[in-house]
């Protein structure tokens, strides 16, 4: 199973913004756990975006679930909004209630973690993005988001992974998830039957992984 996820993650090439949708409740510490490991390995620069703490929910459900939860120790977090600091926090962004506010210190930053690393490729895992689009009063505040993330699509600074929850979008913001995937390089759908996980290649830059399933 190991290598097979490393031919999923191997495909992916450094200015991608890979969507990892997950449909329903499911484990989705593995798939946090899966990359940070693949990351350290490929010798990575491992950055994560942890809005509201979703992080330390992360951590806390890996340990639960008996994996080796100190992968998490080392790597570099950008936290927006939350207070339960987890990995080394390098960047804290408090204030969330202004969008367009938010997302100008977010992307002060980004740059500066992606400029002081430019001898390596950075992996930037998102986690709890999600909870961004739902916060927002009004569409213009959503929208403004989903532009500062446009910006850095291409950018072959960093490999970007945002680990999504649409189940919650859809109810909230359906049109949310349709203009992710359309900014997204590559779109992983996750979903559970029973006690099995299916991963889908829906979209992909490298065609050799169009339809791609693994299960586990």
């Amino acid at each position: 199973m190991r290598v097979v996820f490393d031919t999923l993650w191997d495909s992916i090439q450094p200015g991608e913004t890979v969507i990892v949708e997950r449909l329903n409740p499911g484990l989705s510490y593995i798939g946090l756990y899966d990359l940070v490991t693949w990351g350290v390995k490929k010798g990575y620069h491992i950055v994560i975006v942890d809005v509201m703490d979703s992080l330390h929910l992360y951590r806390a459900k890996m340990e639960l679930a008996g994996f080796n939860s100190r992968v998490l120790d080392d790597v570099e977090v950008i936290k927006i909004g939350g207070i339960i600091e987890t990995g080394r926090v390098r960047h804290k962004i408090e204030e969330i209630s202004e969008p367009r506010i938010m997302m100008q210190k977010f992307k002060m930053a980004y740059d500066s973690v992606l400029e002081e690393t430019q001898d390596k490729t950075s992996l930037v895992i998102s986690v709890g993005m999600d909870r961004l689009f739902i916060a927002p009063a009004s569409s213009e505040d959503v929208l403004a988001i989903l532009s500062a993330l446009h910006k850095y699509v291409g950018d072959k600074r960093r490999i970007a992974v945002y680990l999504l929850k649409t189940q919650v979008l859809s109810h909230v913001r359906p049109y949310v998830i349709d203009l992710l995937e359309d900014l997204g390089t590559t779109v992983i759908r996750v979903s559970r039957t029973g006690k099995e996980v299916e991963f889908n290649v829906i979209k992909a830059i490298n065609r050799d992984i169009i339809g791609l399933s693994i299960k586990v």
